[in-house]
């Protein structure tokens, strides 16, 4: 951390302790006058985590800052007063997670994911919030909540199952950062695969639904496909790499998947 940001960070630190509005308000400036090429992502979580002593009343305000840096310190806030069973619920979280700054979303994320300790009972109610249940697509209001839903669900404890029937039409999204958060989501859920509650086969289940799709995502199956993970699983993995090219061609992409898998 360069000097600058460790003395935003005590700065912030003194005026979360002493509670005083200009204090806050003053930190709060040394931020807003911080370049971006200074203020980078990865310092959002531990400068948003010196305001956690705020209460949610002085919190919440500041989602409305101009100034995304301001609301992405609000958001990680208040996701840790959330994991702490402090004055933050459920529905105080879904303005950050709705925010249009993807940096905003991103360390809302981080800072549920990264509290210590873990606190996967927290995230559960979360994601069945955020994802959507239109089982016919993805609302244009749930799309940035179902990507932090994406990204929370490797991280609980329980099997997440009974949650993959709200996946299902998540395929149909254009936007590339949410099908690339997908990918990860499902790849990072075969990959831990405990042996309580084993996940490739409702993954199989779910591309194989997919790759029966009149316009199949033949990207998002086939990145999927071509995980290490799926080494494990050849003809399974192959028998819905022929039946996605019954739909769209045995084209390249579908080709290099099967390839892996020879």
């Amino acid at each position: 951390m360069s000097p600058h940001l460790r003395e935003l960070l005590t700065d912030l630190k003194a005026a979360a302790l002493i509670g005083h509005p200009d204090s806050l308000q003053s930190a709060l400036d040394g931020v807003r006058g911080t370049d971006d090429e200074e203020l980078p992502p990865s310092a959002l979580l531990p400068l948003g985590r010196a305001l956690t002593p705020l209460t949610a009343k002085t919190l919440k305000p500041l989602l409305g800052d101009p100034d995304p840096a301001i609301r992405a310190l609000s958001a990680v806030a208040m996701a840790e007063r959330y994991l702490r069973s402090k004055d933050i619920n459920l529905k105080d979280l879904y303005a950050p997670a709705n925010d249009p700054n993807p940096e905003v979303r991103a360390a809302l994320a981080r800072a549920l994911i990264e509290f210590t300790p873990p606190q996967p009972e927290k995230l559960t109610p979360l994601i069945e919030a955020w994802l959507p249940v239109d089982s016919t697509g993805v609302p244009d209001h749930k799309l940035r909540t179902t990507h932090i839903a994406l990204l929370l669900l490797p991280h609980l404890s329980v099997s997440p199952s009974h949650l993959f029937p709200l996946l299902s039409p998540l395929d149909s999204v254009e936007d590339h950062a949410f099908r690339a958060a997908l990918v990860t989501c499902l790849n990072t859920l075969a990959e831990k695969n405990p042996p309580v509650y084993p996940l490739s086969a409702p993954i199989l289940d779910l591309l194989s639904q997919w790759a029966a799709r009149p316009e199949p995502n033949v990207w998002l199956i086939t990145h999927v496909l071509s995980a290490s993970w799926a080494q494990n699983h050849r003809e399974e993995a192959a028998r819905i790499l022929n039946e996605l090219a019954v739909q769209a061609g045995m084209i390249r992409p579908i080709l290099r998947a099967l390839e892996r898998h020879k």
